[in-house]
């Protein structure tokens, strides 16, 4: 074997090799291995934290399809659904978004959100469609909780974020239910969201949520009310309903209204008292914030609960109940005073009790005044301030009521601080603006002690042109602020010059003219009213409510205060006076004026008397006029016989001074002018004939306000002896019509007044007709025997005018034709017997 050999067939060299931990054929499964631990570890850190939620039942609620939402937002769904192990219950797991985890606190609540139908609406409709779902309010606590108990309703203001809770207690439910409405004003500013009844059996407990858009509205002193839709209360001064909206008389509601006094606005879960009704409530806050004191009296007769307090005919509180003292010898009772009236509460008030009705009977006559039906029958306690004011009194002061008062006390004026107590923080009575009133105009009218019901009407020639709106005392305590509405198609009727009075609802006046007897309408005999004319230059330019009008007692004064706002004074001195301040003066039985006051002489010797003379007769008023006395009856005696002077019953009850003037007058006098008062009247007086023009025109039927359905025929009388406004015309004993306007002729010499006739019997009054006074009795003594005529009832009341046409009978007459009153009948009257034809002689 060669070299060459060897070589080709030597063993080869070895190859060295690097050696590997493991195979590479188990880094497939490694690498998958990793990736499903990272896959794992992902999912675990991504997975949701699982509550359990314990329900009462499981309806609506179905895992992987039930949802768990906050704010509408979904942060969850239930995985699982199983029996609790007592298994009266469901667990719902849950698995809740880790973002939101920090939720999960042990006052966290979930609820069930599904759809509700109540008579008020309803709610969770949205669910119909989208399926039910689990609702989440966030806790508070710091502590984290992982199970939970879920309620099948929702927590209280969960539904309206933002909201304000409160909650009233009240003794029932009555028809409120959940949903039902919270209003204020009529509008819905909540809702009711539960209620629940204690264990230990107190007042029921419910919780309403005011929307956050209206949280403002409610204060510390705010008053609640069941306002059930329609409010009905039935009582003396009539029939009211009041209602709070479609939703509330169906499903019942809520009502509230806030203090005056501003005060503080409400806290969450503020406690409130729920009033049966509205006027429950306004007793209920009338009595937090009244004055208390007591008033004692020997029986219970006086002591109602519920009686008003007045002031100046204002209700500035009330009673309460009555019980024995101790000892049993009287009864006492609690009272309120309405804090804006507390000034009137003195150690010297004093408390006395009202009736409702007024008699006065003194030399002119019978004046019965009444107060409103719900005043007499509930009784009445009146308070009064003497003008030395007393230190204030004390809450629970005790006073002795009085059976009557003092006619002394009427006179007081106290000066008082009568008002508002001050604001505590801005109001927010205005946050919506005001309901239009259509239009109505409003004045302040002022008097010394009248009050009438709030809605009490305003008449104008009986018809009801406004009402009263409100009254308050005036801030020095002395008069009473009455404020009234005028309704705007009647605003044109007032003015400056109209003149106010008050329309008791009862009037009756007993004098020299008879028996006058009024009584108002169904309104007016519950609250009262007020009159209103106008004088005849008409109601003057509009008027605002800070003007001031003044309300008089009745119609006599406030005429007789337009009369006298412009006169003619002059003094009448004697040396003793029997005149007295506002008695009539008269000239040929017609009133021209009245009397004043009297004063001394600078030397104390003599008396003068004021005369106030109306402007319009201050021409009869001469240097040689006379004036005396109104004497019941006046005798004279001469060589021709004995002559008897009897004045009217009017003169004879009322008094006054009568005034003439010779025929041969003298000049005008000055006004100031002392004149003498002579003690009887000169016996030539009757004869006296002086042709003086009057100041002024007299036309036809002026300031008579005739009624449209009446026809006017002139009239002429010697004097107005007997003769007053509205005296009724006989035709047979029948009243055809009656007396306006009498009126002194415009030379003075005689007096003019108008036939009122009625149209159906205008035919009856010819150019031929006589009308004479009628006399309530006649006596005709003849051979034949004693004859007695007695005249109608209304005529011996009222007096008035008879009529009669002779045969046979003239044309018709016209209003320019003047009929001359004789004095008496016209003898053989009851045998003229015409054919008296409507149209025809």
């Amino acid at each position: 074997m060669t070299d060459s050999d060897r070589k080709a067939t030597a063993t080869p060299a070895r190859v060295r090799r690097r050696w590997l931990p493991f195979s590479p054929i188990w880094m497939a499964p490694l690498l998958a291995l990793m990736l499903g631990i990272g896959l794992m570890v992902q999912t675990y850190q991504e997975r949701g934290t699982i509550v359990k939620l314990t329900f009462s039942t499981a309806a609506g609620i179905e895992p992987e399809a039930t949802v768990v939402k906050y704010l509408d937002v979904e942060i969850g769904r239930i995985t699982s659904l199983e029996l609790k192990e007592s298994r009266d219950a469901v667990v719902a797991t849950a698995e809740i978004d880790p973002d939101v985890a920090d939720f999960l606190v042990e006052d966290s609540i979930f609820w069930l959100v599904r759809p509700q139908v109540t008579l008020t609406g309803v709610s969770g409709i949205e669910t119909l469609l989208s399926g039910q779902y689990i609702a989440l309010v966030p806790g508070t606590s710091s502590v984290a909780e992982r199970e939970f108990r879920g309620q099948m309703s929702p927590p209280i203001g969960a539904s309206h974020p933002g909201g304000l809770t409160l909650v009233l207690e009240t003794p029932k439910l009555g028809s409120l239910s959940h949903g039902s409405g919270v209003h204020h004003r009529n509008i819905r500013v909540g809702e009711l969201e539960h209620y629940e009844l204690p264990a230990d059996g107190g007042p029921v407990r419910i919780f309403v949520v005011i929307y956050e858009a209206y949280t403002d509205l409610v204060r510390e002193g705010s008053s609640f009310w069941h306002a059930s839709g329609v409010d009905v209360e039935f009582g003396l001064t009539g029939l009211r309903v009041d209602t709070e909206g479609l939703g509330a008389i169906i499903g019942g509601g809520i009502a509230f209204s806030n203090p005056s006094d501003g005060s503080l606005r409400a806290q969450p879960n503020s406690i409130y008292s729920l009033y049966q009704n509205a006027s429950a409530a306004n007793q209920a806050e009338l009595e937090r914030d009244g004055i208390p004191f007591r008033l004692e009296s020997r029986s219970a007769a006086g002591l109602k609960a519920g009686t008003s307090l007045l002031y100046r005919g204002i209700k500035v509180g009330h009673l309460g109940a009555g019980e024995l003292t101790t000892d049993a010898l009287g009864v006492q009772a609690q009272a309120t005073l309405y804090s804006e009236y507390r000034e009137l509460l003195r150690e010297n008030s004093r408390f006395f009790e009202s009736s409702g009705i007024d008699l006065d009977i003194d030399l002119s006559g019978l004046a019965l005044r009444t107060a409103s039906i719900e005043e007499i029958a509930a009784g009445a306690i009146q308070i009064a301030v003497p003008e030395e004011l007393g230190p204030p009194a004390e809450p629970g002061t005790l006073y002795a009521l009085l059976p009557s008062g003092d006619p002394e006390w009427l006179d007081w004026n106290p000066r008082l601080a009568i008002g508002q107590p001050e604001l505590r923080e801005e109001g927010i009575e205005h946050r919506f603006v005001p309901k239009s009133d259509g239009g109505r105009s409003r004045l302040t009218l002022v008097s010394k002690d009248l009050g009438v019901g709030t809605g009490a009407p305003v008449l104008y020639r009986g018809l009801a042109i406004g009402q009263v709106e409100s009254q308050r005392i005036s801030e020095d305590g002395n008069e009473t602020e009455i404020t009234v509405a005028i309704d705007q198609a009647h605003t044109r009727l007032v003015g400056s010059r109209s003149l106010f009075w008050s329309a008791p609802a009862v009037d009756m006046n007993l004098n020299g003219g008879g028996l006058s007897l009024e009584v108002g309408s169904a309104l007016q005999l519950a609250l009262g009213g007020i009159s209103m004319w106008n004088p005849p230059e008409g109601p003057g330019p509009r008027v605002g409510p800070d003007r001031r009008i003044r309300l008089y007692d009745d119609k006599e004064a406030a005429t007789r205060d337009l009369r006298m706002r412009e006169v003619f004074t002059v003094y009448l001195e004697s040396s003793e006076t029997r005149l007295a301040a506002g008695t009539p003066v008269v000239y040929r039985e017609v009133e021209i004026g009245e009397v004043g006051a009297s004063r001394l002489t600078k030397d104390v010797s003599a008396v003068q008397t004021a005369v106030h003379i109306e402007l319009e007769y201050a021409s009869l008023l001469r240097t040689n006029s006379v004036f005396w006395p109104v004497s019941a009856i006046a005798v004279s005696g001469s060589v021709d016989g004995i002559s008897v002077d009897v004045p009217p019953l009017s003169q004879i009850i009322a008094g006054g001074v009568q005034m003439a003037t010779p025929t041969d007058f003298g000049s005008v006098v000055a006004a100031e002018t002392v004149l003498p008062l002579m003690e009887v009247a000169p016996e030539e007086h009757a004869l006296w004939r002086p042709i003086i023009q009057l100041s002024g025109d007299f036309p036809l039927a002026q300031h008579s306000g005739l009624e449209p359905a009446t026809v006017p025929f002139r009239l002429v009388m010697s004097s107005a002896a007997s003769i007053d406004e509205g005296d009724p015309i006989h035709f047979r004993g029948l009243v055809v019509g009656h007396v306006t306007s009498p009126k002194l002729e415009s030379d003075g010499t005689r007096v003019r007044a108008t036939a009122a006739i009625k149209p159906e019997y205008e035919h009856l009054v010819r150019r031929n007709t006589t009308f004479w006074r009628a006399s309530a009795i006649n006596l005709d003594l003849g051979w034949s025997g004693l004859a007695v005529d007695v005249a109608p009832a209304d005529t011996i009341l009222r007096g008035g005018l008879a009529m009669a046409t002779p045969s046979p009978a003239a044309e018709p007459a016209g209003p320019e034709v003047p009929f001359f009153v004789e004095d008496s009948e016209p003898e053989g009257w009851r045998d003229w017997a015409p054919a008296l034809h409507s149209g025809a002689p």
